[in-house]
């Protein structure tokens, strides 16, 4: 062949390699947007929908990828095809296959695409075949090729988008958001007493029907009616049409106290809408039968059902019970007043909101609290042991505040306030007897659900539960067990949600345990860090086992029990950093890691003996209420550390921000762009000093100092007033003394009597705002209490 010839072949190669490219790339945009669509059947029609949509909405992007793959292997293709050897053909055309099954496999994923479960179907072949096509299309006259490239071309670029464009518009996934609008149980100024037994009032008490996590029996904040009694409240004209939730029932102590005479006790329950009965129920509280377990038979009857009692604006509701005629009640006390009435009563309606999509510049949010974990415990904050491998590859890409403070040593207080932005004062949530959280705060779930967020939460301690009303904002709330559930119950589903609902923007909070006793660390982490036998003094129980002050009970930490609970905390911590790598791991396979903010931080931490006390809630030295705090995502600066002191509390209004929205809190910080406070309060009302339990104890850090103050109540209830015995003060010099051994007061009273000062204003500005009743626990919450050994202070 001559020189002429030979490049006029060439030119016609490449003239050839547009059609063939379009066509093939336009096939395999059509083939991947198949694949994404039609994969996993096993979705709800919710989770499709999403699906659907997000794939539809990241179209344009997953066109261009493909335009790439198709060009590169339509080249192969027609450069084969014109030459005469099968060897060079064989090849270019394994190589197209290759190229279409990677791009169709998702490796690497389309930009904005969601790799869900099941996509992998089919695709070698759907791949093997798309490129046998786009081989035989190379062997034939330019002129088909070119009719064939410039029909696909119309179909990718004009009616596909324009079906795309349509559904986007049309076809947007919604949810439904619960909006609780009035607490009757906690507005005990918005009811009126309309009838009541003498020396038995109407009040608000937690009534507990049974205890039992699988049945409807849970604790619930409610109006306490001994009957014959009756309440009554007006339907708010704000309220608009809205829906009654109330539930009837009877605490545990009434068949408990039932006389022997007496086997069961008949209540009339009722609700009345301006005069007419809309529901009624009796109920035959009896006594349980012998070696018979009936749960169901003590389970809270709903008022209207599942559908709850509908109301409009301005109506009379009445609440009321009364003892069923014709019974026998001579041998009953009711001069006791009987714990009977209605619990969970709430107006409430709902409202649609359309799902979003998540973009680098409108991120995802994922809030991850590893229970019990002390900050300096993980190796971005100095440990030695490699316990961290993950948190610390987090804080590589992000920012780690190395002063952060949790607002409490323990859980419930703590959780309280990363969720609403508040003190412990200000939310109410303080101890047992108010440990749930008020419908009138807002909490950071529902201010990202308001803004199309979808949301969800997996939490694996007891006391973050729908019971204490930590479910509020979150479409989807795992944590109804009454024990602690270890990451590997926990993350396997929540991986399974993330998976399901990735096309979607979404709100991700985890609560994982692994640190907090009872220990169960994974056997490759233990292994790996050396943890071997427990000792033969190890108690039975474990660590749990060991007292919360053990000088004060006479028992002996012998250096072997000491090492090895530091040992088993460490291979726990090592366990808990083990699945939060599984769930960036998994954000990093669904090609979400640049659009989505990671938050990881802890609840508190944990004594380890380090002021001869274990556990936490103890007290407020550094070790129980120094906590990790680490932020990653677009935007973040990598490896950036902030020294000063900063609170928890101000984690929901900044993830909030994240999410173009903000809490209802007076004092919204943003942790990452505002200049530290130099000040974050913390406390807790389960205080240990030498043998004394139950103490009030505060604490604040100031700059390098921290205070701490004992409260103690006076005389008639009052409190102590700012000039208290200087026993009751704690000051210990940060920068000179880290691990806060050498009290400070008796050198620098001056010093220490301007921050108690500062701290007293502080807390009494947050008391004053607090909810008007904060709920505290039944007896389903009291014997998870003494389950998880929180209950008492040994």
């Amino acid at each position: 062949m001559d020189t002429v010839a030979k490049a006029r072949e060439e030119r016609a190669s490449f003239t050839d390699l547009l059609p063939t490219g379009l066509w093939f790339g336009g096939l395999l945009a059509i083939a991947r947007l198949w694949l994404l669509v039609a994969a996993a059947p096993d979705l709800t029609p919710e989770e499709a929908a999403i699906q659907r949509w997000s794939v539809l909405y990241s179209f344009p992007s997953l066109l261009a990828e493909a335009a790439v793959a198709g060009v590169v292997a339509g080249m192969l293709l027609v450069t084969a095809a014109n030459r005469r050897s099968n060897g060079l053909r064989l090849i270019a055309l394994v190589a197209a296959v290759v190229i279409a099954t990677l791009y169709l496999a998702g490796l690497p994923p389309a930009a904005g695409a969601r790799a869900v479960p099941g996509l992998d179907r089919d695709v070698a072949l759907l791949g093997g075949g798309i490129a046998l096509i786009a081989a035989l299309l190379a062997h034939t006259g330019n002129l088909v090729r070119g009719a064939l490239a410039l029909a696909t071309a119309g179909l990718v670029a004009v009616a596909l988008p324009v079906a795309v464009t349509r559904v986007l518009a049309d076809d947007a996934p919604t949810m439904t958001r619960r909006l609780v609008i009035a607490d009757i149980v906690a507005s005990q100024d918005s009811w009126r007493i309309l009838q009541q037994r003498e020396g038995a009032p109407p009040t608000p008490v937690t009534l507990t029907p049974i205890v039992d996590q699988h049945a409807d029996v849970a604790d619930k904040p409610s109006i306490r009616m001994a009957p014959p009694c009756a309440v009554g409240f007006d339907v708010p004209v704000e309220a608009g049409e809205c829906v009654l939730r109330a539930s009837a029932g009877a605490d545990q102590s009434v068949i408990q106290r039932l006389p022997p005479g007496l086997a069961a006790l008949a209540i009339d329950y009722s609700v009345e809408v301006d005069g007419a009965v809309v529901w009624s129920e009796r109920v035959e509280h009896a006594r349980m039968r012998l070696g018979a377990w009936e749960p169901e038979q003590y389970a809270w009857r709903h008022a209207g059902g599942a559908a709850g009692v509908r109301l409009r604006p301005g109506q009379r509701v009445v609440l009321r019970t009364a003892f069923a005629p014709d019974q026998d009640l001579s041998a009953l006390d009711t001069q006791r007043g009987l714990d009977l009435g209605f619990g969970g009563v709430v107006l409430e309606r709902t409202a649609q909101r359309a799902r979003t999509v998540a973009r680098p510049d409108a991120p995802n949010i994922v809030f991850v609290v590893m229970d019990t974990q002390r900050a300096d415990r993980l190796g971005c904050y100095g440990y030695g042991r490699p316990v961290s491998p993950h948190v610390d590859a987090l804080a590589e890409r992000g920012v780690l505040f190395e002063d952060a403070y949790a607002t409490a040593s323990w859980t419930w207080p703590s959780t309280a306030s990363m969720l609403t932005a508040m003190l412990p004062g200000e939310h109410g949530v303080t101890d047992a007897a108010h440990c749930t959280l008020s419908y009138s705060l807002q909490t950071l779930a529902e201010a990202l659900q308001a803004r199309g967020y979808t949301t969800a939460a997996f939490s694996g301690n007891p006391l973050i539960v729908e019971q204490r009303q930590f479910d509020q904002g979150f479409e989807h709330f795992d944590g109804s067990v009454p024990e602690f559930r270890m990451s590997d119950e926990l993350v396997p589903p929540a991986l399974d949600w993330l998976r399901r609902h990735a096309g979607a923007r979404f709100f991700l909070y985890l609560h994982l345990v692994d640190p907090h006793t009872p220990h169960r660390p994974h056997p490759d982490e233990a292994a790996r860090l050396g943890l071997g036998a427990p000792p033969e003094a190890w108690p039975e129980r474990g660590a749990d086992g060991i007292p919360v002050h053990p000088e004060s009970k006479g028992y002996e930490v012998t250096p072997d029990v000491a090492r090895y609970m530091q040992d088993e905390y460490d291979a726990s911590v090592a366990t808990g950093d083990r699945w939060f790598g599984a769930v960036m791991d998994e954000l990093a396979r669904l090609g979400l890691t640049d659009r989505t903010v990671v938050c990881f931080t802890a609840d508190h931490g944990e004594g380890l003996l380090d002021h001869g006390l274990r556990g936490h809630g103890n007290s407020v030295f550094v070790e129980e209420v120094r906590v990790p705090l680490i932020f990653a995502g677009p935007g973040l600066t990598p490896g950036r550390r902030v020294r000063g002191p900063v609170s928890n509390r101000h984690i929901g209004s900044t993830l909030a921000a994240y999410g173009g929205t903000e809490l209802g809190s007076r004092d919204p910080r943003h942790l990452i762009d505002d200049a530290p406070l130099e000040t974050a309060v913390f406390g807790t009302r389960r205080g240990r000093v030498g043998a004394e339990g139950n103490l009030v104890l505060h604490g604040m850090c100031a700059g390098e100092w921290v205070l701490h103050w004992r409260e103690r109540p006076l005389e008639g209830g009052m409190l102590a007033p700012v000039d208290v015995v200087r026993a009751d003060l704690g000051l210990y010099d940060m920068t000179a003394d880290p691990r806060q051994r050498n009290n400070l007061v008796a050198i620098e009273e001056g010093r220490a009597r301007d921050l108690l000062a500062r701290l007293q204003a502080a807390l009494n500005d947050a008391s004053q705002h607090a909810p008007s009743l904060v709920a505290g626990v039944g007896a389903g919450g009291q014997q998870t209490l003494q389950h998880i050994g929180y209950a008492g202070n040994d």
